[in-house]
């Protein structure tokens, strides 16, 4: 529904008054009792009431903002005219008396004030008794005493009332403009609430330290409206940003914050989030802080803790000062917090891993997981060529019946970090089982594959292994096999594992190619 003008409305009423003023004096016979009409100065009247009333609207919609003042200034010329009108049509026996003190009460209603009800019906009094003096003294004095008390009484009442009604509805406004706050306050926090555990879903559900970054930047930012969010990582002594929004980490020293200095170091050491309202302000800062705070009126700090140990510092900023509260700063510390016990899983998560796929002996993956990973390449058809090599160390038993059993596993570790060194990073290299190891070589054919085992044997026949016995020579055997269409996992394995004993057959310290006819 269209909402009603209330001064176009006000100004409809006065002309519907005027036109009906008219259809009396002309269209309804006059009562007998009426003392005296004059139909001329009434209608001179009447043309007076139209012209100041379309003053009226016309400055009411012209200066809107002056409204209540226009209608206050024309209660005086309206009491006047009516008390003309009554004058002209039968002074204290006219028909508008009534509607004189109707005006009154009106007017009264709509200043809602005791005092400018009193000072209204005081003032109509005056305008009344000054008019119709000649109807006074001709014997209605006391009728006009009667009516005017009777009409002061109406506009205490009415004040009273005014006073009453303006007080419970400013309440009411009041009340609603709480219950709107709050009701806003409430979308706001639902809101919050819906996006929080959208993003703690996504970090329980991450399978990355990188992933948890991107998520927890995204989520600072779309939580706390912040322009600026990073994240700080220790590394030694030092603080590093893993990943910034809003800032560049080239901007940031090379070796970052120190762990002991600043804002940031402060939240690091102490466990405690921090709120700066105006970063202009405080005098508290580390070089580095300085760089990170550039530009930000508002900054928010918090701890990524899990299990009492810190795992770095969450930041969040605005340009604007005092623009984040405590609740903001308690928001970012459950983020931080979420953060902590993701990052904590994932790391435990891949200590489990390590434990089920890693040799503890030589820290190269072990045999099974080599052979799960192979079969999956064969599987996928991921390379169009590949080698494998198998590595036995010769002599082995005789290293540990001379040296022990915890030499021995030295030199285990030093040949595989050896071997480590001359391969690619793409190559997986495994422990077979006991001295022996075993290595895929994708995108290698044959020949290749042959060239990279004759650098192995060589550098470890040549480089002696540092243990705590002393220096120790060791030669290897070395068996190589080239993928064919139709092999599987472990029949390339096969394939490598004779080559390495018929290598071991001719004498060691030497590499056998699985395909003689290939080369």
């Amino acid at each position: 529904m269209a909402k009603v003008n209330k001064n176009l409305l006000f100004a409809l009423l006065r002309l519907s008054s005027l036109v009906g003023t008219v259809i009396w004096l002309n269209i309804l016979p006059l009562n007998a009792h009426i003392l005296s009409f004059n139909r001329t100065a009434v209608y001179y009247l009447l043309v007076f009431f139209a012209v100041y009333s379309v003053v009226l609207y016309g400055c009411v919609v012209a200066f809107p903002a002056k409204t209540a003042i226009f209608y206050r200034v024309v209660l005086v010329p309206d009491l006047i005219f009516l008390s003309f009108l009554v004058k002209f049509t039968g002074m204290t026996q006219s028909a508008f008396e009534n509607a004189f003190y109707l005006v009154i009460a009106l007017y009264i209603y709509y200043f809602q004030s005791m005092r400018m009800g009193v000072f209204t019906a005081v003032l109509a009094a005056a305008f009344y008794s000054i008019i119709n003096w000649g109807a006074l003294s001709g014997g209605a004095g006391p009728q006009l005493v009667l009516q005017l008390a009777f009409m002061l009484v109406v506009a205490l009442c009415v004040g009273f009332l005014s006073v009453e009604l303006k007080a419970v509805d400013a309440a009411a406004v009041a009340g609603a403009g709480r219950e709107k706050t709050i009701n806003q306050a409430l979308d706001n926090k639902l809101a919050q609430i819906t996006v929080l555990y959208g993003e703690i879903q996504k970090l329980a559900e991450a399978d990355s330290s990188q992933q948890v970054y991107e998520i927890a930047v995204q989520a600072t930012s779309d939580l706390l409206r912040a322009s600026v969010v990073y994240l700080l990582r220790p590394q030694g002594k030092w603080l590093k940003m893993v990943i910034g929004q809003g800032i560049d980490p080239k901007h940031l020293p090379p070796e970052g914050i120190r762990t002991d200095a600043g804002i940031s170091g402060k939240v690091f050491k102490t466990q405690e989030p921090i709120l700066v309202p105006d970063v202009q302000g405080l005098h508290d800062l580390d070089v580095a802080d300085i760089h990170c705070f550039q530009g930000l009126g508002t900054i928010a700090l918090a701890p990524v803790v899990s299990e009492r140990k810190t795992l770095g510092v969450l930041c969040a900023g605005r340009p604007q000062a005092n623009s984040y509260s405590q609740e903001d700063l308690d928001l970012l510390a459950v983020v931080a917090a979420r953060i902590g016990t993701s990052l904590s899983n994932l790391e435990r998560n891949e200590s489990t891993m390590r434990l089920a796929f890693t040799d503890n002996k030589t820290d190269l993956y072990n045999y099974r997981y080599f052979q799960l990973l192979l079969e999956e390449i064969i599987i996928n058809k991921s390379y169009a060529k590949m080698a494998l090599l198998i590595l036995d160390i010769d002599m082995f038993k005789k290293v540990n019946e001379t040296y022990g059993h915890q030499v021995g596993d030295e030199v285990l570790h030093k040949v595989a970090a050896n071997i480590v060194t001359l391969l690619r990073d793409v190559d997986v290299i495994a422990r077979f089982g006991g001295e022996e190891f075993v290595a895929l070589l994708p995108t290698c054919a044959l020949e290749e594959a042959l060239s990279v085992s004759e650098r192995i044997r060589v550098h470890l026949s040549e480089h002696p292994i540092k243990t705590s016995a002393g220096e120790i020579y060791i030669t290897v055997s070395i068996g190589v096999a080239e993928y064919a269409e139709g092999d599987s996992a472990k029949g390339l394995i096969t394939k490598a594992d004779r080559a390495m004993f018929i290598a071991k057959e001719k004498g060691r310290n030497q590499v056998y190619n699985a395909n003689p006819q290939r080369v």
